[in-house]
């Protein structure tokens, strides 16, 4: 009977730490909010959701969303100093080789192209973006060269 109890108590234990699952309430710089299964930007406000269910789907879902958008982060594989923030709610962070940070709000234009307005120490910079989904690869424009873009893969 004691063996029993002791069993039961930590199947029950194993079982309730899979069935924990988290939602992510993001708030973007543009003040968009949006829910998902996964941590927000570091440039977004978080707050976190505590649910439980039958069984949790996180990692199906993140892997989905990862291939079909540009939010993430990402690095560039030359130049591990070259990265970027991008959140679902619009937020978007770059950082130059020497670690200075560019900000912005980014949307969608069309066909996987993306536009962002971004600033760095008061002054605006165009930066286009373009994202390959077959390749999961992120393209981004140099600031102030729209037309000059970098590589970037997701971390």
């Amino acid at each position: 009977m004691k063996t029993q109890i002791i069993v039961g108590f930590v199947s029950f234990f194993f079982m309730s730490s899979f069935a924990y699952s988290g939602i992510y309430k993001c708030e973007g710089v543009d003040k968009k909010v949006t829910y998902q299964s996964y941590p927000c930007a570091k440039e977004d406000k978080t707050s976190v959701i505590k649910t439980t269910s039958g069984k949790s789907t996180d990692y199906k879902q993140r892997k989905v969303s990862a291939k079909t958008e540009p939010s993430g982060q990402w690095v560039n594989p030359k130049n591990q100093n070259l990265k970027a923030s991008i959140s679902k709610s619009g937020g978007f962070e770059m950082t130059d080789k020497s670690g200075e940070k560019l900000k912005g709000i980014w949307k969608t234009v069309g066909n996987g192209k993306y536009s962002v307005k971004a600033t760095f120490q008061g002054m605006s910079f165009p930066v286009n973006m373009k994202y390959e989904v077959a390749t999961d690869t992120l393209l981004l424009s140099k600031p102030g060269l729209p037309n000059s873009f970098t590589r970037y893969q997701r971390q």
